[in-house]
């Protein structure tokens, strides 16, 4: 085997390692944060974390198909995956529908599973973006050409998105949709004009709604609103001041007896913090790190600018939120609903994580020796 395929197989190896170690840490966290409340309202403490178990082995499966699927065929389904995307989109807004839950609609209930469009948007947004890119390269700096056309994509499914009372997920679309087009070389006024438009319409979004503007005033002082908006930030610093250096002990954590609403999805990284410590909370960090140093080395490599955008920006994807839901959770950021990539409770982010993970090992598979840029 050449120094090309050694170089493909020890970075495919490396992130796939590198997910299953986030993968199994979640599974963990899941059942330490979960363990007690579901057993008071389900009589069952196992609950979460067999559902987890599922969604991980499902996971693995979308993964390991994904690893072996050539990574071109996405190019070849784009305009489908996009389409299915805005149909799970507007179909989860009709009435009778969506499944409310926090007054947030954002969930088709099949019975046996649900479905949360937003989660295969950003996928097929992604897709998307990624194909342009490749297609207008040579015309990148073009408004009517590859300007226009993404950010009517992204604005469409951003929008969407907003109707489910969701600003977690349009917040990544955005920022990976704007470092991607910064990387492909994309004109910096249009980009600081949808970045200054997007900005004032999170301004906009939150002066016209109550709950919004109280995450925003809980944010900007927690403390002055410990009893109401601010309940759940307070609750985490408390947890991550408990914990300390060394933690308190895998299990031993207090805040999820019912002190931190959301426990084991939005807030796990507290549960980290406050049972693991400092020492823990960095070791999830540098995973992180290690998958986007992967991922990026992967997008220098690929063969070809299609393989290198999806590359980067499916790193990028996982990145963002990551670095979202930790600050939010830190209290550096209000508060968005966002979950930990990999590691929070929930099928169908940990699922289609999973199976980017597989296309970005699919894109290492067939990497070239050669460094380049990330685009040509």
């Amino acid at each position: 085997m050449g120094s090309s395929g050694k170089t493909a197989q020890n970075e495919g190896y490396l992130l796939f390692i590198t997910t299953i170690a986030l993968v199994s840490v979640g599974i963990v966290m899941v059942f330490s944060a979960s363990a007690v409340r579901a057993q008071e309202v389900y009589n069952d403490q196992n609950l979460f974390l067999k559902r987890q178990m599922v969604y991980a082995l499902m996971g693995l499966a979308a993964m390991l198909v994904t690893m072996r699927l050539d990574y071109h065929v996405w190019y070849t389904w784009r305009w489908p995956l996009l389409m299915v995307a805005f149909g799970l989109l507007l179909f989860v807004l009709l009435p009778g529908t969506g499944r409310t839950v926090g007054g947030a609609r954002r969930w088709i209930d099949l019975g046996f599973f649900t479905i949360q469009p937003s989660e295969i948007a950003k996928f097929a947004v992604l897709v998307y973006l990624a194909s342009l890119l490749k297609r207008k390269h040579a015309k990148v700096d073009s408004l009517k050409w590859v300007f226009l056309p993404a950010v009517i994509v992204v604005g469409t499914a951003a929008v969407l998105v907003l109707a489910e009372r969701d600003l977690g997920s349009p917040a990544v679309m955005v920022a990976t949709f704007l470092v991607l087009l910064t990387i492909a070389g994309g004109r910096f006024v249009h980009i600081f004009s949808f970045a200054s438009l997007s900005l004032v319409s999170f301004v906009a979004l939150v002066a016209i709604d109550a709950e919004r503007r109280g995450r925003i005033l809980a944010f900007l002082d927690p403390w002055a609103h410990a009893q109401d908006d601010g309940f759940q930030l307070v609750q985490s610093f408390i947890g991550f001041g408990v914990g300390g250096i060394v933690g308190q002990g895998l299990g031993e954590g207090r805040q999820k007896l019912f002190y931190l609403p959301e426990a084991h999805t939005d807030f796990i990284f507290s549960v980290i913090g406050e049972e693991l410590g400092l020492i823990g909370t960095w070791g999830i960090v540098v995973l992180y790190l290690l998958f986007v140093c992967l991922g990026l080395r992967v997008a220098l490599r690929a063969k070809d600018s299609f393989g290198s955008f999806l590359a980067v920006g499916i790193t990028l994807m996982i990145a963002i939120q990551a670095l979202l839901n930790i600050a939010v959770v830190t209290g550096l950021a209000p508060t968005k609903g966002l979950t930990l990539p990999f590691i929070s409770y929930g099928g169908n982010s940990l699922i289609i994580s999973m199976m980017s993970a597989g296309v970005l090992m699919n894109i290492a598979a067939q990497q070239t020796t050669s460094r380049k840029k990330l685009v040509r």
